[in-house]
């Protein structure tokens, strides 16, 4: 096997771990608003009027079709300027603009940025609507990411358990046990290579 062959399916196997352990399902919410596809936009917008849930919890409404299966949404700007007896499978956008429950939280959350919308459909092996993504749980994902990625290319990643917190707060306010644990794999390669680089230059003069 070549060595390119090897390091490409070391790393899908890393991506496919990787999206197990962080499944989209353990950050969807549950507070969202979802209607048949063969009600009225009049009748919808009484439910959003006499609905509990905040106004950004509405700015998308869910349409479900046939046997509950997620067929669209309809932003509600696009629903106050539809005629009342307009049905919702008509006004319905996005059909295909879903993520299932096992997919990876940060891959959802790149989704639901490039697409711009307030929130991403979330559904199960069925197609049926199990929860949403929202915007600001997108953007936090999306920050632990970086930061992920900012400090392991410092050399203060966490080699030996990777956690979801964020690793500035444990490494400003943690002991200095932890500190000197996530450093001590970039401080053996540091050196390890000056002592490699050493001898070289030993050699040769």
């Amino acid at each position: 096997m070549s060595e390119s062959l090897a390091l490409k399916q070391s790393m899908q196997t890393a991506a496919k771990e990787k999206e197990a352990a962080h499944p989209v399902s353990k950050v969807m919410r549950g507070s969202y608003l979802s209607v048949s596809e063969n009600l009225s936009a009049g009748e919808v917008l009484d439910m959003v009027r006499s609905s509990c849930l905040k106004n950004d919890q509405l700015n998308l409404v869910f349409v479900s079709g046939r046997s509950g299966r997620y067929s669209g949404f309809v932003r509600l700007s696009t629903l106050l300027r539809a005629p009342e007896s307009t049905q919702m499978k008509t006004l319905a956008k996005g059909r295909d603009l879903f993520v299932t429950e096992t997919s990876d939280q940060e891959a959802a959350a790149r989704l639901l940025q490039k697409r711009d919308i307030p929130m991403l459909p979330v559904v199960d092996e069925n197609q049926r609507l199990q929860g949403v993504l929202t915007f600001d749980d997108a953007m936090d994902i999306l920050e632990e990411e970086t930061s992920e990625d900012i400090y392991w290319k410092a050399g203060v990643g966490d080699p030996l358990h990777m956690k979801d917190t964020v690793r500035s707060e444990k490494l400003t306010l943690g002991g200095i046990g932890y500190t000197l644990k996530v450093r001590i794999a970039f401080l053996l390669v540091t050196l390890a290579g000056g002592l490699l680089v050493g001898g070289l230059i030993d050699h040769s003069a």
